[in-house]
């Protein structure tokens, strides 16, 4: 009963005071004014680019980096120098280096014999759609999903929109994981929140990031939910 027990520091006072916060409709409305004002037209010549994904290869690509012992550094609750936020900064970690390594080596090279994440898989098919990295990524926006028809090598199956939620929701399983470097444990490792990873990126991990901000901000149009588990921190930032 929110219209008693308003002394100070009481619950429901504290409740009270928030209420302009915790209403859903007006949040709701200035968050999709936001998002009509900051819509972007899609390039002269954009499309829905069908993919063609290898989750048996991102399969072993995450047992091969899970299996890589991880280096102090890598440990919030490591001895070292800290940041602002209290994250631990370093070198590399053995895991990080493995990822952005292969990462960086297949998709250097071309070499398809290297296992790679769905998550590399898709940035590098994104980075193939041609024209600079900005028209690449303006690519996915459309109205009702980023890409067009999404094949699995080696399995039979007809992409009606599962297919398209499986990469989604494998990719941010990926993420939050030591499969890729661009996320970690917060320091606190409060209810297992992630945070972005506080040290240098490679032009590799700086596209990905970019790759991974335009899903998350096509997700948030297209009214796809990411199952991500980020810090407060990651949103504010």
């Amino acid at each position: 009963d929110l219209s008693e027990g308003m002394s100070a520091g009481s619950l429901t006072r504290e409740i009270r005071e928030l209420r302009p916060m915790l209403l859903d409709e007006p949040r709701r409305k200035h968050f999709e004014e936001l998002l009509s004002a900051s819509k972007a037209r899609r390039s002269e010549g954009a499309r829905k680019h069908d993919v063609e994904l290898d989750r048996f290869a991102a399969a072993r690509a995450a047992a091969a980096r899970s299996s890589q012992p991880a280096a102090p550094e890598d440990d919030a609750s490591a001895d070292g120098p800290r940041g602002e936020h209290g994250a631990v900064q370093g070198s590399t970690s053995a895991s990080q280096a493995t990822a952005a390594t292969g990462s960086a080596a297949a998709a250097g090279s071309g070499n398809s014999t290297i296992d790679r994440t769905v998550f590399e898989q898709l940035a590098e098919k994104i980075r193939r759609f041609g024209g600079s990295e900005s028209e690449c990524l303006r690519h996915l926006c459309h109205s009702d999903r980023a890409l067009g028809r999404v094949r699995f090598v080696g399995e039979a199956g007809v992409d009606e929109g599962g297919p398209y939620r499986e990469i989604l929701d494998q990719a941010v399983e990926e993420l939050q994981s030591s499969a890729l470097p661009l996320l970690m444990k917060t320091p606190n490792d409060k209810d297992g929140c992630y945070m972005l990873r506080p040290t240098t990126p490679t032009s590799e991990t700086l596209w990905q990031l970019k790759v991974l901000g335009a899903l998350i901000g096509v997700c948030l149009r297209t009214k796809h939910t990411l199952p991500f588990e980020l810090a407060v921190t990651v949103w504010i930032g």
